[in-house]
């Protein structure tokens, strides 16, 4: 089967509107990045840099505290005040 000689026009985003390519930098990150070379390289550095299983390992401490934090400052609020 060969590939779809089309397959460039499947694997791109919508263009942005202005204030989008604002929103998302210009679309320089992984989720709004067209499908070519900057694509590749952002996910190339997702993979191996932070989402890599020894990398998630490695924060799972920093993970625990944060949400500590967040718990003990919306139990702190809901203490002081009837709403969130």
């Amino acid at each position: 089967m060969g590939l779809n000689p089309k397959r460039l026009y499947l694997t791109n985003r919508p263009i942005n509107l202005p204030i989008e390519n604002f929103i998302s930098r210009n679309q320089h990150n992984i989720t709004s990045a067209s499908y070519g070379t900057t694509w590749r390289i952002l996910r190339r550095n997702l993979i191996a840099e932070m989402i890599h299983p020894t990398r998630v390992k490695a924060f799972a401490q920093t993970r625990k505290w944060v949400l500590d934090v967040l718990l003990k400052r919306l139990k702190a609020n809901i203490k002081s005040s009837d709403s969130i």
